[in-house]
């Protein structure tokens, strides 16, 4: 499948890594926009590395938004902002 092909639908692209340009992430962040939300714990649940390794982390680690561990609720309104951004404010690349 060629790459301008991929994600055209707005399905999820399992080789999202792969695409060519920024603009052809569009599609893709689209659908994932419409991933159901997790919380905090499910999201760290599946990190099973100590912390500091592997990890190229790089903020200051004592910058409030990385020391403080963020509420659900926030989290919630974040991705909301987020997914509102991708669906209807994010302009091509290109433009």
């Amino acid at each position: 499948m060629r790459h301008a092909e991929r994600g055209c639908h707005g399905q999820l692209d399992s080789e999202a890594h792969k695409l060519p340009w920024a603009d052809s992430f569009r599609a893709h962040l689209k659908a994932v926009t419409r991933l159901k939300g997790i919380t905090m714990a499910e999201a760290k649940a599946g990190c099973h590395w100590p912390g500091g390794l592997y990890v190229n982390f790089q903020f200051v680690l004592d910058t409030e938004w990385v020391a403080t561990e963020r509420s659900d609720e926030e989290l919630a309104v974040r991705r909301k902002l987020w997914q509102e951004y991708v669906e209807g404010q994010m302009i091509p690349w290109e433009r």
